[in-house]
């Protein structure tokens, strides 16, 4: 049998040393003394031959300067330079970095001062960078040489800025007279761009301009490009004026150099430093040159260069979007569709490094696209970057469909609320892609995107005209989403889209939501995970609220209340998750009147799960009821909570002892004026979507032949036809069956008149509260004013009616009691009626 191997590798593998289990005395060479102070023991630590050991040792430089300033400078930092700075063995990168935290912190402590700190350590660094910097090119000696840059930049940012300007005066005299080799020139245009903010403006043009444009016009391209990308951090340390004058020209000069990457480098350069330039005079010009270098960088097919130009297109589209004429738009338009299509502009290299190009530079091209679709209207959108948009959607690359997937919503607020529709298509192809990456970032889109097509003033109540544009398609492709992200058990993606969906009252229409939308939600509710459980849950009481239909309503609420009786405590514990959430979304009044007897009933559940959970809502059940209307139901509640308290289990008995002692502390949420004024228009809200039933227009009729009939009713059946009229608002069955319409219904059947005399006086008393209401109106919302006209409405017609009763009564009543027609006293209503 072949595994693979041959003879020489199982040599090597047979003679290959074994790591053996080290001697005592080799162990006790790297232990510390614990007789030692901290000084002796950071010594130890910088002669150790263990890099790790080294480490902790310059780690403690900082703390030990701080405890024994000259004990440190005469006994630490002697040996810390001869371990680290003039032994020339080589270390790890973590090492080089240890160094320069610990020189920054030294530095930044103000133990010892910057001129000191440049004496004992910069000379010694710089030497290093120079010593590395004239050894062969190989690995090993080129990272040194950049791991000691480093430790030279981060120790220069905490200079003052004449050790600066020396330092760089130093650097230049050696580097043109000592060391004259390409890193030595690189370093050095490093080290003058990390210069330049660091000094004034004059030192920048006297000192550090000069040698940057010599290094620009080295013979090596190499030096010439890393000059170019350095130029800019100089340029905005001159300011604005000196720059155009000054640097602007130099770079187009550099613009035509021989060596494309010189070019593309300078061309970078220019593009940072647009944000200087105010003036339309200079901006116009800068915008014809760059226009010009675009151009001969499609006709080279550089692509390195069209990487650049990639990268760039919006913010040049951004920087100059106000005075570019309408030819200029169309020019960068048609440069976007070239790159974005050409694919053959990227030839002249290999396959797969032309593909990884193209597609780097299509992923630029994809962060770019909100800021070009602001230089074109509708028109040529629909003409030519629709296209664009619809490749980059479907391009190969997952990681081109996750950046243009980014960009989706920033376009469509680019185009503006008219043309969001011409996002639709693509934004449903983005949904069906299979890509991980791609469904994750349209699943945190959805409800940006669902918002742009909100009806404000539908007040989740929508006609099938009023509906999103092309909801069909949208919410086929939702459900597939929905399903392939259920599938791959990504519950937080899951929970996103199930919380996307209570912006569907808003969307479509109330048939859609009863036959599309909620029986998805009814399904999630028995999902495997709690949180897609709990999303769903949410998401169909937010749109139960939007349905305007009583049987639909009731089904649901009532498939709600079974889990309370749920053979699995899992169900009734989810039942306790699904009454805090009413007790959000719903008025307290619907909650106390449907809910609150299940709920409570659970605090006698076998389960301890189900009792815990319980005890944890009991502070909100007691902010639901009034000190001084409800003392019962709240004496019933304590008794409730005292009684968790002799629970065998220790969980319930800990949390009934917190909750007794949080809800002593609750005060009546009629204190609370948001709360009051927050559960009065979700009050408000369950009363307008009553009054928007089907049946109101048979109410309405009912009304109408009341009125004709009122002439030939006796009193006692103006009573039983009031009472039949309101019948179907007010059946209720046992086991919450049928749910209320409204609360205020069983007070007025309280407060119905028994006689004539009662009539009276309670069409008085309505007449005043009436007045009272209408005068001491606040200011409300004209969602509000909507649903106060309708109420009015409802009420004068039913307040004329009763008058109308009352005073046909009346006359009838007088005429019986004249003398021409003798009546008993005893006799009752119903036989006069029946005389008369």
């Amino acid at each position: 049998m072949d595994i693979g191997l041959y003879e020489d590798d199982l040599d090597d593998l047979i003679e290959k040393p074994i790591n053996r289990v080290k001697s005592a005395e080799e162990l006790r060479s790297h232990m510390i003394d614990e007789n030692l102070n901290d000084f002796g023991k950071a010594i130890f630590l910088l002669n150790s031959s263990y890099e790790a050991q080294i480490i902790v040792g310059i780690q403690k430089l900082p703390i030990l300067l701080k405890m024994d300033k000259s004990q440190c400078i005469h006994r630490i930092f002697p040996k810390f330079k001869e371990t680290c700075l003039i032994d020339e063995t080589n270390r790890s990168l973590e090492f080089y970095q240890t160094i320069g935290s610990a020189m920054s912190q030294v530095l930044s402590s103000g133990q010892i001062t910057s001129k000191d700190f440049a004496n004992y350590f910069l000379d010694s660094i710089a030497n290093k960078v120079y010593a590395y910097s004239e050894k062969s090119n190989d690995y090993e000696n080129t990272e040194i040489f950049k791991n000691w840059s480093e430790v030279i930049f981060e120790i220069v940012d905490l200079l003052p800025e004449n050790l600066i300007k020396s330092f760089i005066s130093d650097s230049i005299s050696k580097i043109k007279t000592q060391y004259s080799s390409r890193k030595c020139r690189e370093y050095l245009c490093f080290l003058l761009s990390r210069s330049a903010p660091r000094v004034s403006a004059q030192i920048n043009l006297n000192l550090i301009f000069p040698v940057m444009l010599d290094l620009c016009n080295d013979t090596q391209y190499e030096i010439r490009a890393t000059a170019c990308r350095c130029l800019a951090t100089v340029a905005k340390g001159l300011g604005s004026e000196t720059c155009m004058d000054l640097v602007v020209p130099e770079m187009f000069k550099f613009l035509c150099d021989e060596s494309m990457l010189v070019r593309t480098n300078c061309f970078q350069s220019l593009i940072d430093l647009l944000e200087l330039f105010k003036d339309y005079d200079a901006k116009n010009y800068l915008l014809k040159k760059i226009q010009s270098f675009i151009e001969y960088g499609l006709s080279t097919r550089d692509e390195n260069y069209l990487m650049t130009v990639s990268k760039n297109l919006g913010l040049i589209v951004d920087s100059f979007n106000e005075i570019m004429s309408s030819q200029t738009k169309l020019f960068f338009v048609d440069v976007f569709c070239q790159l974005c299509k050409n694919e053959s502009l990227f030839s002249k290299r290999s396959a797969n490094e032309t593909k990884y190009n193209w597609n780097m530079s299509k992923i630029s091209l994809a962060r770019a696209f909100p800021n070009v679709v602001l230089i074109t209207n509708s028109v040529n959108f629909e003409n030519k970057l629709s296209q664009c948009l619809s490749s980059l959607v479907k391009d190969r690359n997952e990681k081109v469909r996750e950046a243009i997937a980014l960009q989706i919503i920033p376009i469509a607020d680019k185009l503006g609320k008219q043309q969001h529709h011409l996002i639709i298509n693509d934004f449903c192809t983005s949904m069906s892609d299979n890509s991980i990456l791609v469904q994750t970032v349209v699943v945190n889109n959805l409800e940006n995107f669902f918002k742009m097509f909100l009806k404000d003033e539908s007040n989740g109540f929508l006609s099938e005209t009023q509906q999103m544009p092309g909801y069909q398609i949208i919410l086929k492709k939702l459900f597939e989403l929905e399903n392939s992200v259920s599938q791959s058990y990504k519950y937080s993606l899951h929970v996103v889209i199930l919380n996307s969906l209570a912006l569907m009252p808003w969307l479509v229409s109330t048939d859609v939501l009863v036959d599309r939308i909620l029986p998805l939600l009814e399904s999630r509710i028995d999902a495997r995970a709690l949180p897609v459980r709990q999303a769903a849950a949410k998401s169909m009481l937010i749109i139960i609220r939007k349905i305007p239909r009583l049987s639909i309503r009731n089904n649901y609420f009532e498939k709600l209340l079974q889990l309370s009786s749920h053979k699995s405590c899992y169900k009734r514990i989810f039942f306790i998750d699904i009454c805090s959430m009413i007790l959000q979304l719903y008025s307290k009044n619907f909650f106390k009147s449907y809910f609150y007897q299940p709920c409570i009933r659970l605090a006698q559940d076998k389960v301890v799960n189900v009792r815990i959970r319980f005890v944890k809502i009991l502070v909100d059940l007691k902010r639901i009821w009034r000190f001084q209307l409800d003392r019962d139901k709240l004496e019933n509640l304590e008794s409730i909570a005292k009684t968790l308290l002799h629970d065998r289990d220790k969980d319930v008995f800990e949390l009934a002892q917190r909750a007794i002692v949080q809800m002593d502390f609750i005060k009546s949420y009629v204190n609370n004026e948001n709360d009051e004024k927050l559960n009065r228009i979700k009050e408000e809200e369950e009363n307008y979507w009553f009054e928007l039933e089907p049946k109101k227009i048979k109410s309405d009729n009912r009304l109408s032949s009341g009125f004709n009939k009122i002439e030939s009713a006796s009193a006692t059946n103006i009573g039983k036809a009031s009472i039949s009229r309101n019948q179907s608002r007010l059946a209720k069955t046992t086991g919450h069956q049928n749910l209320r319409s409204s609360l205020k219904i069983e007070s007025n059947l309280h407060d119905r008149p028994q006689s004539l005399v009662d009539m009276h006086n309670h069409i008085e008393k309505r007449t005043k509260n009436l007045s009272l209401t209408l005068n001491e109106k606040p200011k409300v919302k004209p969602l509000q004013q909507r649903r106060n006209s309708i109420n009015s409405e409802i009420y004068n017609r039913n307040f004329k009616i009763e008058k109308k009763m009352f005073e046909l009564n009346r006359n009838f009543f007088k005429e019986s009691l004249s003398p021409g027609s003798p009546v008993n006293s005893r006799s009752s209503i119903t036989t006069i009626s029946k005389k008369k």
